[in-house]
């Protein structure tokens, strides 16, 4: 069964499954201190193996795909993100 990796490769070494927090953070372009205020909040899906945390690439491109704002919307040949939220007048 191929994995799908958060850096663009096709598959995942053989036998990885699970990714450490360096290297979760490295993937997300976070630091390791902001992905532990994530988890800590419960805001991302992370396991323990005993004391060690880890995250499966899977749950991370979820957890990505959860955070987007906004939608994609066809605009003649070209592609544009539309936002999402209105600003408030004042």
């Amino acid at each position: 069964m191929a994995h799908a990796a958060i850096d663009g490769q096709d598959r995942l070494p053989a036998g990885t499954l699970l990714v450490t927090e360096a290297e979760a953070a490295k993937r997300l372009s976070i630091s390791p201190r902001k992905l532990w205020e994530l988890r800590n909040r419960g805001e991302i899906p992370h396991l323990r193996v005993g004391r060690a945390v880890r995250y499966d690439p899977k749950d991370l491109l979820a957890w990505i795909d959860s955070c987007k704002c906004g939608q994609i919307r066809q605009v003649g040949a070209t592609t544009a993100v539309a936002n999402t939220y209105r600003r408030s007048r004042r």
